[in-house]
Parts: structure tokens; C-alpha cells; sequence
């Protein structure tokens, strides 16, 4: 695969944008080349495209499940999904009123009254 290969030089040339494009067409062209994938979730994680990342690192080991990439590509996607979800987590908390409360704003009135003497 051409390419495939000119996204690894351009890789190791660290012209990831390039690169990029590069595994892009690839996949284009052989949909099912595990590799071009695995090397493209490679370079989206290099540029801080976790969520593209993901993507390709769930395609490698759904084509390729035993090869030997495939429990770090496993393991990448975990991290990906956990930083997600703490994420998500996070920003639950934050927009809750007794989090704002503790973190310096002001709470509902009642909310942290106890009961009548």
C-alpha cells in the first residue's frame, strides 16, 4: 500500500497532519487494511484527537482481534473511554447546586437547612 507507506514517512518526518491524509486514503482504498487504522489511531492520539482515535482503535481489533497489536490498541481505546467518562463525571458535578454550593457560589435556599427545633 503506498499510501500506507507514505503516511509512515510522513510520521516519522512528524508531519502528522500529512500523515494523516495519508493513512486516510489508504483506508479508502482497503477498507479492511487493519494496519492503516491502527496507525492512524496512532496519529489522532499524537494530535489530540482522542474521539477519532477511538474510532480507529475499535476498527483495528474488530478486523484483526488477535494480531499483535491488538490488546494495546484494546488498552488505548480503554483509556480513551475512561477519560470520557470521567468527563462526563465531572462536568455532572459541576453543574449541580450543591457542588456550586461547596465550590464558592450560593445554594438553594433550604438546601442544607436541618430540621426545625
Amino acid at each position: 500500500m503506498a499510501y500506507f507507506d507514505l503516511g509512515n514517512v510522513l510520521d516519522e518526518l512528524q508531519r502528522l497532519p500529512e500523515a494523516i491524509e495519508a493513512y486516510l486514503c489508504a483506508i479508502r482504498l482497503a477498507p479492511r487494511y487493519a494496519d492503516a487504522h491502527y496507525n492512524l489511531a496512532l496519529a489522532y492520539e499524537r494530535t489530540a484527537e482522542r474521539h477519532k482515535a477511538l474510532r480507529h482503535w475499535t476498527r483495528y481489533v474488530k478486523l484483526d482481534p488477535v494480531g499483535p497489536w491488538a490488546n494495546h490498541a484494546r488498552s488505548q481505546a480503554r483509556k480513551i473511554l475512561e477519560r470520557q467518562k470521567l468527563a462526563v463525571v465531572s462536568r455532572n458535578l459541576r453543574s449541580r447546586p450543591a457542588y456550586r454550593s461547596a465550590a464558592g457560589g450560593s445554594a438553594p435556599t433550604g438546601m442544607f437547612e436541618g430540621p426545625a427545633l
